[in-house]
Order: structure tokens, then C-alpha cells, then sequence
């Protein structure tokens, strides 16, 4: 994992990334969440901000069209920045990637919600789904633009 401080320049929470790279001009980042694991991030560049189809949502929790990633809906909206997060249904991070103060409570729910679908995250899994993130947020603006219409 490694880090471009340029593709941070307006990221809202520099200190907590951990790797960051590009995908046809859209930034990703990976950064730790606020109490478990490691969630991801894009950058719609500037100017395709104001006609990108995920601007034209009514809310920010969305599922982008044609997604075969394993986090599905964007969670997170600010500025250009879009992201998802890792602590859905069948996302089992591990006690070392664990942030909350009450490790022990926090590690029993993730043991209650883990079954047989579960997928174990890790730092590697998640950088892979960002780049996924970054190529999906890229191919929603060519096709909105190549067919006319800003929706997904």
C-alpha cells in the first residue's frame, strides 16, 4: 500500500488514509473507518462533477448500476468524494482492525453476524474494491455522457 500525497489534496480525512491510486483521472483512497477497518473512497474530477450521474441522486446511499463488487451501495457523499464502507452483511474484519474502544463488544457482534457467506476484509480486499470504485464511477460518467442522460 503506498500513498500519493497529491491524490489527498482535498481528501476530508488525510490522516487516516492508506493507499491511494487512480484509476482514467478518478482518485481512490483507502482509509481507515471510524471504528473497524478500512473503508474506500473516489474522486470525481472537477470537471466532470456537475453532469456525473451520482451527483443526480436524491439521497447519497445509492446502488451504482452493474455492480458486482462486494460492497454495492455508496455510502458517503462529500465534495467530490464518494465512498462505501466495509461493515455491511457478511464483512468480518478481524480484532487487529478493530478501532472501537470496546474491542471485546465490538468483536462479539461481528462473531454473532459472521456465517457462512461471510468474506473475511482485508487491507488488500478493500484497496481492490477502491479501484473497482474509481473504474465504476469512470464508466457511469461515459455512459451517461455518451448516452445522453445523467442517470444510472
Amino acid at each position: 500500500m503506498s500513498i500519493n500525497p497529491e491524490h489527498l489534496k482535498d481528501f476530508p480525512m488525510p490522516d487516516l488514509a492508506l493507499a491511494t491510486g487512480a484509476h482514467d483521472g478518478y482518485i481512490w483512497v483507502t482509509a481507515k473507518a471510524p471504528m473497524y477497518g478500512i473503508n474506500g473512497y473516489v474522486r470525481i474530477p472537477d470537471d466532470e462533477l456537475a453532469n456525473h450521474p451520482w451527483t443526480k441522486k436524491d439521497e447519497y446511499i445509492f446502488e451504482p448500476d452493474d455492480s458486482d463488487l462486494y460492497w454495492s451501495e455508496v455510502t458517503y457523499q462529500s465534495g467530490n468524494w464518494f465512498g462505501f464502507d466495509t461493515l455491511h452483511s457478511f464483512n468480518y474484519w478481524s480484532e487487529e482492525y478493530i478501532w472501537a474502544e470496546d474491542k471485546k463488544a465490538f468483536m462479539e457482534t461481528m462473531t454473532m453476524l459472521r456465517d457462512e457467506r461471510s468474506i473475511t476484509m482485508t487491507p488488500e480486499l478493500v484497496e481492490h474494491m477502491a479501484q473497482g470504485f474509481a473504474k465504476q464511477a469512470s464508466e457511469a460518467y461515459l455512459h451517461a455522457t455518451a448516452v445522453g442522460t445523467h442517470q444510472i
